[in-house]
């Protein structure tokens, strides 16, 4: 089952229904995990794959209780590098090739974003943050919520607890109102335009294949794949998030216009926003921090930030699949942070702040860095589709030179695209201010109206050909 399919649409109606029926005190607890656990077994094929899920989940509840009653030293630390043991053990690591796995089928998709909520959780109550002691429906509700089990986002225990005690049934039906639009914006996204992107890209990496010499194949490849992974991912969370509103629950946001970044360090502040900051709180800031502890010379802070971004987008990558090709692509992701952020102090050191404020602010200069970031972005992620032997492969038949060569093109046609964006986007603005109200609200409902049958149409038809999400495997 993934979020395109009619099992899930059937599903989400029977949540609604389960919401507006069931009185609300149920719902929020017994309700809640009823159709947590329901949501589960729709994922897994059969009863017995969700075994090892079961037992990492007691596992983990079992860790939560322990560092509450601090039972022995070092608890915390113990049991955080066991879950962190468990988890690599569950996903199968490639470097782990000299360990017997457990080889019957089992459901693994989530396991990345359990473990992020449960060391978020373990973090907390090692500090004390909580009076309450957390319940194991509460524990079982949060890592496995139905809306954000499959990619996210990442929410706080706290922001969590905080909405379902405000959790109400009234106004149901002016809220659907209200949010449907983005609702149909992201079935289109999921059924339609997603699709169409992933088929060019198909094409592309097949025509590559056959003539790996040719750079524009690769790029195009790259270029739609990565597009099809954002238009995905935007239509998840429209989705989600709109559910999520409709039964009382606000989710954070994941994307504030990425693709208006104009470096690496802005782009990964407007992308999967949930993961990047809780890299950036229980990662880059501890790593940080012990740098300082280390030596605190303010000489070296930029040196050790610059370090501590590395080992950041390095975990980053790894974090995207459990493949050699993931290392590698941890590897780009990190070396390309590190170097934009050294940039950007060498900038800060050698312009003055009025300087540096006008050249970002130049829209040639702004262009060309967009150009340059996606460009890279694009690049890099070719590793999530190429496995560690095309990957070798690649370089063999292009050379670095042919890999530099495809980046420097890349950054060019990006830049003059982008150009061709900004240089419309203004007129248009303008032009849609002088159009009537009426018209505006006739031109908006009637384009709801075709969207709405487009995915209607879809969902009866084609919905058994939409490709699987990339995080829906993590």
């Amino acid at each position: 089952m993934n979020i395109a399919s009619k099992q899930f649409t059937i599903y989400i109606f029977l949540t609604f229904l389960a919401f507006h029926i069931t009185p609300i005190k149920t719902f929020k607890s017994l309700g809640i995990a009823i159709l947590n656990i329901t949501f589960l077994c729709l994922l897994a094929k059969s009863p017995y794959e969700l075994i090892p899920l079961g037992l990492f989940l007691v596992f983990c509840f079992t860790a939560i209780k322990l560092i509450e009653k601090q039972c022995f030293k070092n608890a915390f630390l113990f049991l955080l590098l066991l879950l962190i043991g468990i988890f690599i053990y569950l996903k199968k690591y490639a470097f782990l090739f000299f360990v017997p796995f457990y080889n019957k089928p089992y459901l693994s998709i989530g396991f990345s974003f359990i473990l992020f909520r449960v060391i978020h959780l373990m973090i907390d109550v090692n500090e004390r943050q909580y009076k309450e002691k957390i319940g194991i429906f509460d524990f079982f509700n949060y890592v496995c919520f139905y809306l954000c089990y499959i990619s996210g986002p990442i929410q706080s225990f706290k922001d969590f607890k905080a909405q379902l005690k405000d959790l109400n049934n009234k106004n149901i039906y002016f809220d659907f109102l209200i949010h449907c639009k983005r609702l149909v914006n992201g079935y289109l996204k999921i059924l339609l335009i997603a699709p169409l992107f992933h088929i060019i890209y198909e094409n592309l990496a097949t025509s590559f294949y056959s003539n790996p010499q040719n750079i524009y194949t690769y790029f195009g490849a790259s270029s739609f794949y990565y597009l099809y992974i954002y238009i995905y991912f935007a239509g998840y969370m429209d989705i989600i998030i709109t559910i999520g509103q409709i039964i009382g629950f606000k989710l954070p946001e994941n994307f504030n216009q990425p693709f208006r970044a104009t470096s690496l360090l802005d782009f990964w502040s407007r992308w999967h926003i949930t993961l990047s900051n809780w890299f950036k709180t229980f990662i880059f800031n501890p790593i940080l921090k012990k740098f300082v502890i280390m030596n605190n010379s303010p000489k070296l802070f930029n040196l050790f930030g610059i370090i501590a971004y590395f080992i950041t987008f390095f975990i980053v990558g790894l974090w995207h699949g459990s493949t050699f090709s993931s290392v590698i692509y941890g590897l780009l992701l990190g070396t390309g942070v590190s170097l934009n952020k050294l940039y950007d102090n060498l900038c800060r050191q050698k312009l003055s702040k009025e300087n540096y404020s006008k050249l970002n602010n130049n829209i040639i200069f702004n262009t060309f860095t967009s150009g340059l970031t996606f460009s890279y972005m694009f690049i890099s992620t070719s590793c999530l589709f190429l496995s560690a032997q095309r990957i070798s492969w690649l370089i063999r038949s292009l050379s670095f030179t042919g890999l530099f060569a495809t980046f420097a093109v890349g950054t060019m046609i990006l830049a003059f695209i982008k150009l061709l964006l900004v240089a419309i986007e203004k007129p248009l603005l303008k032009l849609t201010k002088f159009l009537p109200e009426n018209l505006k609200l006739y031109s908006s409902f009637l384009s709801l109206s075709i969207k709405f049958l487009a995915i209607i149409i879809t969902a009866l038809f084609f919905t058994d050909n939409t490709p699987q999400f990339i995080y829906q495997v993590l």
